[in-house]
């Protein structure tokens, strides 16, 4: 396991640069408003060191970053990096960032589905959840707070990790939380946007769904800049987890 104060992903001195150049911040402002040394902060800008997720959390509130925008720069923090520390994240995100009281709204194209209610539902983490005997399993990283009167027995949430479904129809962007109901593979439709694990994987990802008359499926990117991936279920086996309900996006 690679510590998070080992090493930097190239996402998160340019986050940092980005939220400093808004606040017109320098790191020796953004040093006197976190508490973090001024040399921890300039190591982590130059890619040096990576940032601990109290660190970060110092970071959210000194800059005043909107919850998504903290939950991006938390996501950048371990994505290529420590997998082991992503549970960690979650737990500073749902505490600091969005609040353990809070219950979201769920989101889909822009519009709110279903009203929050009391509960939570298991959220995993695309960075690194793996199949176990035809389930997510063992790589939870902690609770949504949001349960949705349209929701099923059986719905999960993903902190979405890239931007391949990033497009106009689903708008499903990099660190927002996509929950899901439950689907076999044989109820998916065309134009479905499903949770799905190909054998040979190293994780899971979330794709449009277009059926072929001869069994083949085509996984659809809303984002352009992302290929087409043509799957033949018969030679290469693929399990199905859920079905998109919306999504959130913290503001």
């Amino acid at each position: 396991m690679i510590s998070m104060e080992s090493r930097t992903p190239p996402q998160l001195p340019g986050l940092l640069r980005k939220f400093l150049t808004r606040k017109k911040y320098r790191p020796a402002e953004l040093s006197r408003q976190s508490g973090v040394p001024k040399p921890s902060i300039s190591n982590i800008l130059s890619g040096k060191r990576g940032a601990a997720s109290e660190t970060l959390a110092a970071f959210s509130k000194a800059l005043g970053l909107s919850s998504g925008e903290a939950i991006e720069m938390f996501l950048a923090s371990v994505q290529d990096s420590a997998k082991g520390d992503v549970r960690k994240v979650w737990e500073e995100v749902s505490n600091v960032v969005i609040g353990a009281a809070q219950s979201p709204a769920l989101h889909s194209r822009g519009a709110v589905k279903g009203s929050p209610a009391a509960g939570s539902i298991p959220i995993f983490s695309s960075v690194e959840a793996k199949l176990k005997k035809g389930k997510i399993s063992g790589e939870q990283i902690g609770e949504f707070p949001f349960h949705a009167e349209n929701s099923q027995a059986g719905a999960f949430a993903v902190l979405v990790s890239g931007d391949a479904m990033n497009g106009p129809d689903s708008w499903i962007r990099n660190a927002d939380v996509a929950v899901f109901n439950p689907i076999s593979e044989s109820a998916v439709k065309d134009n479905d946007v499903i949770c799905l694990f190909v054998q040979g994987w190293k994780e899971f990802a979330i794709r449009r769904i277009q059926k072929d008359p001869r069994g083949i499926l085509f996984l659809l990117p809303d984002n352009p800049s992302f290929p087409k991936i043509e799957v033949n279920p018969s030679k290469t086996p693929l399990t199905v987890f859920g079905k998109l309900a919306g999504s959130w996006r913290g503001q």
